[in-house]
């Protein structure tokens, strides 16, 4: 899970993984919203020195 929590700007991976069971149910609205029938595999968060999903320049 890449995060960005305006809210909460020194969020740690210990914190990402103590919140992540209860974002999976959002996530998967949204996945079902745009794949109708997709199945939950599974979720994780991982630490990065970069944000993850940034487009490369």
């Amino acid at each position: 899970m890449a995060f960005d929590n305006p809210a909460v700007p020194d969020m740690t991976l210990a914190d990402c993984q103590q919140a992540l069971p209860a974002a999976q149910a959002t996530l998967m609205q949204g996945i079902l919203r745009q794949s109708p029938g997709a199945k939950f595999v599974a979720a994780k968060c991982v630490e990065s020195s970069e944000d993850p999903i940034k487009p490369k320049a």
